[in-house]
């Protein structure tokens, strides 16, 4: 089932809000824009070589991909930190530079957390997998719906284990399994 767009407006302090439907456009319109951009286009001949990118113009990949931090990312190895933060540092790390490759979408309204239990053995990550998984209503934890974690998420943390047990950690947590706790905020605003 498809929901129609939503849009809020509001009419001064305390007023409640006024809901307001943005319509799509209809099949007649739809066609007519299809066909304005098809004619802006210049038909067959549109269809050019790209030109030569300048000599002195070099790409830059996103910094995740070279392996530097964005600013005020919390630092795995800074000293005196518990084991159990320093893994989840690093999990974290791990969870942001892999963004493009295993992405987490949460279905619900409220906040999805999760725990991953990680096992550490030698300095090296050997294993992960899903912990608990709830809600959180601000500090109240409720039950996912039926018990069961969103394949989403089970899908997520298949996609992530490989990439944790690739982690060279520097300074590394001693031997054990840890349960670092992650957090997804819900949709605010949808019913």
């Amino acid at each position: 089932m498809s929901r129609s767009p939503r849009l809020e407006v509001r009419q001064g302090a305390g007023a409640p809000p006024k809901v307001a439907r943005v319509r799509r456009p209809s099949s007649a319109t739809a066609v007519l824009l299809l066909l304005a951009a098809l004619w802006g286009c210049g038909g067959r001949d549109a269809a050019r070589p790209m030109p030569e990118a300048d000599v002195g113009v070099t790409t830059t990949p996103p910094p995740e991909l070279l392996g530097i931090e964005p600013a005020g990312a919390p630092d795995p190895t800074e000293p005196g930190i518990p084991d159990l933060a320093r893994l989840a540092r690093y999990v974290f790390r791990e969870m942001r530079r892999q963004q493009a490759g295993c992405s987490l979408s949460n279905p619900f309204h409220d906040s999805l957390s999760f725990a991953l239990v990680t096992e550490v053995k030698g300095g090296r990550i050997v294993g992960a997998r899903l912990g608990k998984a709830v809600l959180e209503r601000g500090p109240e934890e409720l039950p996912l719906p039926g018990g069961i974690p969103p394949a989403d998420l089970v899908a997520y943390v298949d996609c992530l284990e490989p990439q944790l047990k690739a982690i060279e950690m520097a300074a590394a947590p001693a031997d054990g399994i840890y349960e670092p706790v992650y957090s997804y905020p819900g949709h605010a605003g949808t019913p």
